[in-house]
């Protein structure tokens, strides 16, 4: 495994927390290499994991000059840990990895979070308010659940994705 081709630094923090602002800071120091585009989502979505990690490497990390720091960003690893930290800790081992967490008050996060949800065309609000959402959201879960869960996507989490404590 040659793990110079592989991220060491990772940006896990909440989604619609500054997470972006963050990579697109440290990706300006020139000891550092970021992931071709920031949210790989490699071990989040089950597809690209079973891609591999030579798909990884050679996808997002290829062009890396040995760079002190190879840095990615995907806010879904924090979502979805239950199943994102097995499988960093299975590649890893014992080698070492860094990781940035950014958090956001967990209301003003959710609010963001519907709205981020209405401009992408996910969530109508004349269909549906944050306030049925949030109240929806364990049903809207329940019922996606195998889809969200395999792609690592936060889609019907407003309120679930703000419950760092249990996350981290």
């Amino acid at each position: 495994m040659d793990f110079n081709k592989l991220p060491n630094f990772l940006i896990i923090g909440a989604a619609k927390s500054g997470t972006t602002s963050l990579f697109n800071i440290v990706a300006q120091h020139p000891n550092v290499f970021s992931s071709q585009i920031k949210e790989t989502r490699f071990f989040s979505d089950d597809q690209r994991f079973l891609r591999g990690v030579g798909w990884y490497q050679e996808t997002h990390f290829k062009n890396n000059r040995n760079q002190a720091v190879r840095m990615e960003g995907t806010p879904a690893y924090l979502t979805w840990s239950g199943k994102v930290a097995p499988r960093i800790k299975e590649l890893y081992g014992d080698h070492p990895v860094k990781f940035a967490v950014i958090f956001r008050d967990p209301v003003k996060r959710a609010y963001s979070h519907y709205w981020h949800r209405v401009r992408m065309g996910d969530e109508d609000p004349t269909k549906i308010s944050f306030t049925d959402a949030i109240h929806s959201e364990d049903q809207r879960m329940r019922e996606n659940w195998q889809r969200l869960e395999a792609e690592g996507n936060g889609l019907y989490g407003n309120y679930r994705a703000g419950c760092y404590e249990s996350r981290l």
